[in-house]
């Protein structure tokens, strides 16, 4: 049997969707709240419904908020919901029916493949890595991915307990990759299915660009947890380098002047660059305008790729994953 985690922080205007979609479900659902300073806790107070557990706590962080919850499964396997989010009620049953006749320590289901996936039984464990950490740049995986998120997989509770797998706690995004890349690493038996029944909500802002915290910083804990886990030594440095230039346009797209996490970023730019990787010409630029500090230069790029890509305020949508 399956548990469904779904966590929350100040998701009151979801929470009546939300209670409509639990109320389809008969499997076990942990909703865990953040410490919610909306409506949200008292609305979940609310919920009446025998397989529903709700926990409110003070303030922990997403990562904090997951391993608190999962502390309180008792089934054999975890899946996870974000408040904001959706699942197809039909097909995550369809997918609860088909775990329960297997014995893997992770089930992977990604609907945007129009073949089957095909993962190399002797060398599973890399290929997942490189999956995980490079389906956007790799052709190989061009017609299918795996989320790095926590959500659309299926992952065994005695697997995450016998590896103490939990999602690092200082981290305020990119907690999930690393959470990913442990199971990949650890995994022995999967299972990675062609179709899925998660329905993520497109924002326009993201968590990164609304939250208040320091970027640098955060980029420096994220490559530290990164460096713990065991991959190759190439693909880690190009991830880091991925990583660096994804969080110098986090950076450059907010409003508030940021040079000092410029600076933390360039200097771990520095660092990894001396190890002779092999980039793409458009992250060789990039890399060598953030390295000479170019900062005014980077932001009318950002600026102007930015334009060509705007997401309507007024409309939410849903990508079924």
């Amino acid at each position: 049997m399956v548990t469904l985690i779904v966590t929350t922080y100040n998701s009151e205007k979801y929470v009546r969707q939300l209670v409509e979609l639990i109320q389809e479900l008969t499997v076990p659902v942990i909703i865990s709240d953040d410490g919610s300073v909306d409506g949200t806790p008292n609305l979940l107070k609310k919920i009446d419904l025998p397989n529903v557990c709700v926990l409110l706590h003070e303030n922990m962080g997403v990562s904090g908020n997951r391993n608190f919850a999962l502390k309180k499964v008792e089934t054999e396997y975890v899946s996870f919901l974000d408040a904001d989010d959706l699942i197809d009620v039909a097909e995550f049953v369809k997918a609860c029916r088909m775990i329960d006749q297997t014995n893997v320590d992770v089930a992977y289901f990604c609907s945007r493949s129009r073949t089957k996936v095909e993962i190399n039984e002797n060398n599973k464990n890399d290929d997942l890595l490189r999956q995980l950490l490079f389906f956007a740049d790799d052709s190989r995986y061009s017609d299918y991915y795996i989320p790095t998120t926590p959500w659309g997989k299926f992952f065994s509770m005695a697997f995450l307990k016998r590896h103490d797998c939990e999602f690092p706690p200082d981290i305020h995004y990119g907690e999930d990759l690393i959470f990913n890349l442990r199971v990949a690493t650890e995994a022995d038996q999967i299972a990675i299915y062609p179709w899925g029944f998660y329905k993520y909500r497109q924002h326009k802002n993201s968590t990164s660009e609304s939250m208040d915290f320091s970027i640098g910083e955060n980029t420096e804990k994220f490559l530290k947890e990164l460096s713990k886990v065991q991959i190759d030594y190439h693909l880690y440095g190009l991830k880091v380098v991925d990583s660096i230039i994804e969080d110098s346009i986090r950076v450059l797209r907010r409003k508030q002047k940021r040079t000092l996490d410029l600076d933390n970023l360039r200097r771990l730019l520095v660092i990894i660059s001396k190890k002779g990787l092999h980039l793409s010409f458009s992250k060789k630029v990039f890399c060598l305008l953030l390295r000479y500090k170019m900062y005014g230069i980077l932001k009318m790029i950002v600026r102007l790729k930015s334009s060509t890509h705007e997401i309507n305020e007024t409309t939410n949508y849903f990508v079924k994953l």
